[in-house]
Protein backbone atom coordinates (compact mmCIF):
# COMPACT_ATOMS: atom_id res chain seq x y z
CA UNK A 1 0.00 0.00 0.00
CA UNK A 2 1.04 3.04 -0.92
CA UNK A 3 2.00 5.97 1.69
CA UNK A 4 0.87 9.62 1.02
CA UNK A 5 4.87 10.52 1.74
CA UNK A 6 6.29 7.73 -0.62
CA UNK A 7 3.68 9.40 -3.86
CA UNK A 8 4.98 12.70 -3.17
CA UNK A 9 8.70 11.69 -3.38
CA UNK A 10 7.61 9.77 -6.45
CA UNK A 11 6.20 12.23 -8.02
CA UNK A 12 9.15 14.78 -6.92
CA UNK A 13 11.84 12.02 -8.74
CA UNK A 14 9.59 11.94 -11.94
CA UNK A 15 9.81 15.57 -12.15
CA UNK A 16 13.28 15.97 -11.62
CA UNK A 17 13.59 13.05 -13.96
CA UNK A 18 11.72 15.17 -16.89
CA UNK A 19 13.64 18.78 -15.95
CA UNK A 20 17.08 17.12 -16.29
CA UNK A 21 15.97 15.24 -19.29
CA UNK A 22 13.94 18.31 -21.04
CA UNK A 23 16.25 20.65 -19.48
CA UNK A 24 19.76 20.27 -19.83
CA UNK A 25 20.93 20.12 -23.16
CA UNK A 26 22.89 17.10 -24.64
CA UNK A 27 26.51 17.93 -26.83
CA UNK A 28 27.52 16.16 -29.70
CA UNK A 29 31.09 15.73 -29.34
CA UNK A 30 33.94 14.36 -31.74
CA UNK A 31 37.38 14.20 -29.61
CA UNK A 32 41.09 13.02 -29.99
CA UNK A 33 43.02 11.95 -27.35
CA UNK A 34 46.80 11.98 -26.88
CA UNK A 35 47.05 8.56 -28.58
CA UNK A 36 46.01 10.02 -32.11
CA UNK A 37 42.52 7.96 -31.25
CA UNK A 38 39.43 9.93 -32.46
CA UNK A 39 36.40 9.69 -30.71
CA UNK A 40 32.73 10.75 -31.15
CA UNK A 41 29.91 10.77 -27.97
CA UNK A 42 26.90 12.32 -26.27
CA UNK A 43 27.53 14.67 -22.69
CA UNK A 44 25.05 16.21 -21.07
CA UNK A 45 25.85 20.34 -19.91
CA UNK A 46 24.34 23.31 -18.61
CA UNK A 47 26.03 25.01 -22.16
CA UNK A 48 28.68 24.89 -24.77
CA UNK A 49 31.32 26.18 -22.47
CA UNK A 50 31.16 23.45 -19.96
CA UNK A 51 30.74 20.83 -22.49
CA UNK A 52 34.29 22.07 -23.87
CA UNK A 53 35.75 22.50 -20.19
CA UNK A 54 34.47 19.36 -19.42
CA UNK A 55 35.90 17.37 -22.13
CA UNK A 56 39.22 19.77 -22.05
CA UNK A 57 39.86 18.80 -18.31
CA UNK A 58 40.05 15.08 -19.58
CA UNK A 59 43.20 15.71 -22.12
CA UNK A 60 40.79 15.56 -25.46
CA UNK A 61 41.62 17.92 -28.09
CA UNK A 62 37.87 18.82 -29.02
CA UNK A 63 37.56 18.70 -33.18
CA UNK A 64 33.90 19.50 -32.90
CA UNK A 65 30.92 20.43 -30.75
CA UNK A 66 27.46 21.01 -30.89
CA UNK A 67 23.99 20.82 -29.40
CA UNK A 68 21.68 17.76 -30.25
CA UNK A 69 18.97 19.93 -30.93
CA UNK A 70 21.03 22.01 -33.30
CA UNK A 71 22.42 18.93 -35.26
CA UNK A 72 19.09 17.40 -35.47
CA UNK A 73 17.18 20.22 -37.45
CA UNK A 74 17.85 18.23 -40.05
CA UNK A 75 17.54 20.05 -43.75
CA UNK A 76 16.53 22.96 -41.97
CA UNK A 77 19.45 23.98 -40.55
CA UNK A 78 21.49 22.92 -43.97
CA UNK A 79 20.00 25.51 -45.77
CA UNK A 80 20.64 28.57 -42.81
CA UNK A 81 24.26 27.15 -42.50
CA UNK A 82 24.89 27.52 -45.79
CA UNK A 83 26.27 30.81 -47.03
CA UNK A 84 30.03 31.90 -46.92
CA UNK A 85 33.44 30.62 -45.32
CA UNK A 86 34.53 32.80 -42.70
CA UNK A 87 38.55 33.50 -41.63
CA UNK A 88 37.55 31.77 -38.60
CA UNK A 89 36.44 28.75 -39.95
CA UNK A 90 39.63 28.32 -41.78
CA UNK A 91 41.49 28.84 -38.72
CA UNK A 92 39.46 26.24 -36.93
CA UNK A 93 39.72 23.65 -39.91
CA UNK A 94 43.52 24.59 -40.17
CA UNK A 95 44.42 23.42 -36.22
CA UNK A 96 42.02 20.42 -36.55
CA UNK A 97 43.49 19.30 -39.80
CA UNK A 98 47.22 20.06 -38.40
CA UNK A 99 46.37 18.06 -35.03
CA UNK A 100 45.10 14.84 -36.57
CA UNK A 101 47.84 14.31 -39.61
CA UNK A 102 50.11 15.05 -36.98
CA UNK A 103 48.69 12.87 -34.92
CA UNK A 104 49.07 10.19 -37.59
CA UNK A 105 45.28 9.69 -38.97
CA UNK A 106 45.10 9.43 -42.90
CA UNK A 107 44.60 12.68 -44.60
CA UNK A 108 41.39 11.09 -46.19
CA UNK A 109 40.29 10.00 -42.97
CA UNK A 110 41.21 13.56 -41.33
CA UNK A 111 39.51 15.32 -44.26
CA UNK A 112 36.06 13.12 -44.28
CA UNK A 113 36.08 13.21 -40.35
CA UNK A 114 36.08 17.07 -41.11
CA UNK A 115 33.58 17.38 -43.27
CA UNK A 116 30.97 15.13 -41.60
CA UNK A 117 31.14 17.49 -38.64
CA UNK A 118 32.28 20.91 -39.99
CA UNK A 119 29.58 23.72 -38.32
CA UNK A 120 29.68 25.54 -41.35
CA UNK A 121 27.89 23.56 -44.09
CA UNK A 122 28.94 25.74 -46.91
CA UNK A 123 32.98 24.60 -45.70
CA UNK A 124 31.23 20.96 -45.15
CA UNK A 125 30.03 20.83 -49.01
CA UNK A 126 33.91 22.15 -49.83
CA UNK A 127 35.46 19.75 -47.68
CA UNK A 128 33.38 16.94 -49.13
CA UNK A 129 34.66 17.56 -52.58
CA UNK A 130 38.01 18.07 -51.21
CA UNK A 131 37.80 14.44 -49.48
CA UNK A 132 36.73 13.28 -52.56
CA UNK A 133 39.13 14.27 -55.16
CA UNK A 134 42.03 13.44 -52.50
CA UNK A 135 40.72 9.54 -52.32
CA UNK A 136 40.31 9.55 -56.08
CA UNK A 137 44.40 9.97 -56.28
CA UNK A 138 45.02 13.79 -56.58
CA UNK A 139 46.93 15.93 -54.53
CA UNK A 140 46.05 17.83 -51.29
CA UNK A 141 46.70 21.08 -52.51
CA UNK A 142 45.02 20.49 -56.94
CA UNK A 143 42.21 19.49 -54.61
CA UNK A 144 41.98 22.91 -52.33
CA UNK A 145 43.08 24.98 -55.52
CA UNK A 146 39.61 24.05 -57.17
CA UNK A 147 37.82 26.41 -54.39
CA UNK A 148 39.57 29.71 -55.08
CA UNK A 149 36.83 31.47 -53.06
CA UNK A 150 37.77 29.81 -49.92
CA UNK A 151 41.22 28.69 -50.19
CA UNK A 152 43.57 31.76 -51.43
CA UNK A 153 46.77 31.23 -53.14
CA UNK A 154 48.91 31.21 -50.28
CA UNK A 155 47.20 28.40 -48.77
CA UNK A 156 47.44 25.97 -52.12
CA UNK A 157 51.25 27.06 -52.33
CA UNK A 158 51.97 26.43 -48.51
CA UNK A 159 50.09 23.05 -48.92
CA UNK A 160 52.04 22.43 -52.04
CA UNK A 161 55.55 22.66 -49.88
CA UNK A 162 54.34 20.78 -47.30
CA UNK A 163 53.16 17.71 -49.74
CA UNK A 164 56.69 18.14 -51.44
CA UNK A 165 58.91 18.31 -48.08
CA UNK A 166 56.67 15.88 -46.34
CA UNK A 167 56.34 18.42 -43.42
CA UNK A 168 53.10 18.68 -44.10
CA UNK A 169 51.34 18.90 -40.50
CA UNK A 170 54.29 21.67 -39.48
CA UNK A 171 53.37 23.64 -42.96
CA UNK A 172 49.18 23.85 -42.02
CA UNK A 173 50.58 25.05 -38.18
CA UNK A 174 52.07 27.66 -40.26
CA UNK A 175 49.48 28.61 -42.38
CA UNK A 176 46.90 28.64 -39.41
CA UNK A 177 49.09 30.62 -37.14
CA UNK A 178 49.57 33.28 -40.46
CA UNK A 179 45.48 32.64 -40.92
CA UNK A 180 44.51 34.01 -37.07
CA UNK A 181 47.33 36.48 -37.00
CA UNK A 182 45.69 38.11 -40.23
CA UNK A 183 41.62 37.93 -38.71
CA UNK A 184 43.09 39.60 -35.78
CA UNK A 185 44.33 42.27 -37.60
CA UNK A 186 41.43 42.32 -39.70
CA UNK A 187 39.47 42.58 -36.44
CA UNK A 188 41.61 45.59 -35.47
CA UNK A 189 41.62 47.05 -38.43
CA UNK A 190 37.31 46.77 -38.27
CA UNK A 191 37.26 48.20 -34.95
CA UNK A 192 39.47 50.94 -35.67
CA UNK A 193 37.58 52.13 -38.21
CA UNK A 194 33.91 51.56 -37.64
CA UNK A 195 33.11 54.82 -35.35
CA UNK A 196 34.98 56.71 -38.05
CA UNK A 197 33.76 55.35 -40.73
CA UNK A 198 29.73 55.18 -38.87
CA UNK A 199 30.70 59.31 -38.08
CA UNK A 200 31.33 59.79 -41.92
CA UNK A 201 28.33 58.37 -43.00
CA UNK A 202 25.78 60.31 -40.60
CA UNK A 203 27.62 63.50 -41.58
CA UNK A 204 27.63 62.70 -45.40
CA UNK A 205 23.84 61.86 -44.93
CA UNK A 206 23.16 65.46 -42.84
CA UNK A 207 24.97 66.98 -45.67
CA UNK A 208 23.10 65.31 -48.76
CA UNK A 209 19.92 66.47 -47.01
CA UNK A 210 21.23 69.98 -46.21
CA UNK A 211 21.86 70.60 -50.18
CA UNK A 212 18.56 68.24 -51.52
CA UNK A 213 16.54 69.55 -49.39
CA UNK A 214 17.28 72.67 -47.50
CA UNK A 215 19.30 75.09 -49.90
CA UNK A 216 16.58 74.69 -52.59
CA UNK A 217 14.05 76.58 -50.12
CA UNK A 218 16.47 79.28 -49.46
CA UNK A 219 17.34 79.28 -53.34
CA UNK A 220 14.00 79.86 -53.88
CA UNK A 221 13.27 83.14 -51.62
CA UNK A 222 16.96 84.52 -52.08
CA UNK A 223 15.54 84.55 -56.10
CA UNK A 224 11.92 86.26 -55.30
CA UNK A 225 13.75 88.75 -53.37
CA UNK A 226 16.73 89.04 -56.32
CA UNK A 227 18.98 89.26 -53.96
CA UNK A 228 23.03 89.78 -55.17
CA UNK A 229 24.77 86.77 -53.53
CA UNK A 230 28.27 85.75 -52.44
CA UNK A 231 30.10 83.72 -54.60
CA UNK A 232 30.55 81.33 -52.02
CA UNK A 233 26.23 81.19 -51.79
CA UNK A 234 26.28 80.93 -55.06
CA UNK A 235 28.08 77.94 -55.51
CA UNK A 236 26.42 76.29 -53.05
CA UNK A 237 23.13 76.80 -54.66
CA UNK A 238 24.48 75.83 -57.97
CA UNK A 239 25.97 72.81 -56.26
CA UNK A 240 22.89 71.83 -54.67
CA UNK A 241 20.84 72.44 -58.41
CA UNK A 242 23.07 70.14 -59.93
CA UNK A 243 23.07 67.12 -57.08
CA UNK A 244 19.13 67.98 -56.82
CA UNK A 245 18.52 67.32 -60.73
CA UNK A 246 21.15 64.73 -61.53
CA UNK A 247 20.54 62.59 -57.81
CA UNK A 248 19.02 59.64 -59.91
CA UNK A 249 21.29 59.73 -62.36
CA UNK A 250 24.49 60.07 -60.31
CA UNK A 251 23.51 56.97 -57.57
CA UNK A 252 23.48 54.75 -61.04
CA UNK A 253 26.78 55.86 -62.20
CA UNK A 254 28.20 55.15 -58.30
CA UNK A 255 26.66 51.22 -58.52
CA UNK A 256 27.56 50.74 -62.00
CA UNK A 257 30.76 52.04 -61.43
CA UNK A 258 31.20 50.03 -58.29
CA UNK A 259 30.53 46.66 -59.50
CA UNK A 260 32.95 47.82 -62.66
CA UNK A 261 35.72 48.26 -60.07
CA UNK A 262 34.94 44.91 -58.38
CA UNK A 263 35.60 43.44 -61.44
CA UNK A 264 38.37 45.11 -62.42
CA UNK A 265 39.72 44.17 -58.69
CA UNK A 266 39.08 40.60 -59.38
CA UNK A 267 41.65 40.11 -62.13
CA UNK A 268 45.35 39.54 -61.29
CA UNK A 269 46.41 43.12 -62.85
CA UNK A 270 43.63 45.03 -61.37
CA UNK A 271 44.46 43.25 -58.05
CA UNK A 272 48.16 44.16 -58.13
CA UNK A 273 47.20 47.55 -59.46
CA UNK A 274 44.71 48.12 -56.15
CA UNK A 275 47.31 46.72 -53.74
CA UNK A 276 49.96 49.18 -55.31
CA UNK A 277 47.67 52.26 -54.87
CA UNK A 278 47.20 50.93 -51.24
CA UNK A 279 50.67 50.04 -49.84
CA UNK A 280 51.91 53.72 -51.52
CA UNK A 281 49.29 55.80 -49.69
CA UNK A 282 51.15 58.23 -47.22
CA UNK A 283 49.88 57.28 -44.01
CA UNK A 284 47.81 53.94 -44.23
CA UNK A 285 50.56 52.60 -46.60
CA UNK A 286 53.19 50.57 -44.22
CA UNK A 287 50.54 49.83 -41.74
CA UNK A 288 48.56 47.92 -44.55
CA UNK A 289 52.15 46.11 -45.90
CA UNK A 290 52.89 44.98 -42.87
Amino acid sequence: MWKKSDLIDFFRFDILVYYVEGFVPRFIYTVQDSQGNVTTGALDAEDEDNAVTALQNKGYFILSIQSEKSQSRGLASLKRGSGKVSGRDLVFFGEQIATLVAGGVPLVRALSLLSEHAENKALAAVLTQVTKDVSAGGAFHKALEKHPKVFSEIWVSLVQAGEVSGQLPLVLRQITSYSEMQESTKAKIITAVSYPAVLFLMSMGVLFYFVIYIVPVFADIFRDFNLDLPLITKIIVAFSGFITKYFVLMIVFAIGGFFLFRSYIATEQGRLAWNKFLFNLPIFGGFLKN
